[in-house]
């Protein structure tokens, strides 16, 4: 059972704004997909972690018989189980070489996936940061997920006013005080606490470095630094 005290290890890379990293992690997936991606990261993770005496696994198998309990992470999803195997099957993602889904009995779902050996070998190494994954498992947007895991990482954090219309995929006919609005929404949406602050230059005010940013403030143990 994946519990709910999951977190998943990521590349540092992958928090890091327009970073091809980061850009890999998210790509091509939707919600649903998304959030089990992550699920098999983390439990590939911990197998590796508890042999990290011996050579490194690229294989991975994961038994979901008791996802409808109280305790399982995955308790969130109202699919039966057969669309549940099913929706796991079209997953389509760069770290992955394989995934294949069974069902053995009516209430167990096995999923045998194979990570490319590249993705291990530099996880192995990469300097890393970790995401408590159920803080995410009830979001309903990649936005507010994709948010979710950048706040999990910075205490403090900036966002380029046109990085966040790409990366949080804001329509871009709106006019631009309604996406300012748009992005603001996603962070008060979130459960991680913040203050989401726009910076814009005032009349005959100094250029500044900040100006047209979102400038984050998470309620954790704050620092000086902002992530540029």
């Amino acid at each position: 059972m994946i519990k709910k005290d999951t977190f998943v290890k990521l590349n540092s890379d992958c928090f890091k704004n327009a970073n091809k990293k980061q850009a890999e992690l998210y790509f091509n997936l939707n919600v649903f997909e998304l959030k089990m991606v992550l699920v098999m990261l983390a439990h590939a993770n911990k197998i590796n972690t508890i042999n990290k005496n011996k050579e490194l696994s690229v294989k991975f198998k994961i038994e979901l018989d008791n996802m409808r309990k109280k305790e399982s992470l995955l308790n969130v999803f109202k699919l039966s189980k057969k669309e549940f195997a099913e929706k796991i099957s079209e997953i389509r993602h760069p770290y992955f070489e394989q995934i294949i889904v069974s069902q053995t009995g009516e209430n167990n779902i096995v999923i045998e996936f194979v990570l490319k050996r590249s993705y291990v070998l530099e996880m192995n190494t990469a300097k890393t940061g970790f995401v408590k994954l159920e803080g995410i498992m009830s979001y309903k947007s990649i936005s507010k997920i994709k948010m979710h895991i950048q706040l999990s990482y910075f205490s403090n954090y900036r966002m380029p006013f046109n990085f966040a219309i790409n990366f949080l995929d804001i329509s871009k006919k709106q006019a631009r005080k309604d996406q300012i609005r748009s992005i603001k929404s996603i962070f008060k949406g979130l459960k991680i606490e913040n203050d989401c602050e726009y910076i814009f230059p005032k009349p005959r005010e100094p250029k500044d470095n900040l100006h047209y940013n979102f400038l984050i403030k998470t309620k954790k143990s704050h620092t000086d630094d902002v992530y540029f």
